[in-house]
């Protein structure tokens, strides 16, 4: 029996999705957002 070493899983090209640097700093913008917007309305004197 002849098993094919070459497969290919996608047929096609395959679309970039978006990089896990764009990821990370979408991510750590929406932190910083949300932890001074709940320093300025509970903590701030």
């Amino acid at each position: 029996m002849y098993f094919n070493r070459d497969r290919r899983i996608a047929h096609g090209p395959v679309e970039p999705g978006p990089s896990v640097l764009a990821l990370l700093l979408i991510s750590l913008a929406i932190a910083a957002v949300t932890v001074v917007t709940i320093w300025t309305v509970y903590l701030h004197p």
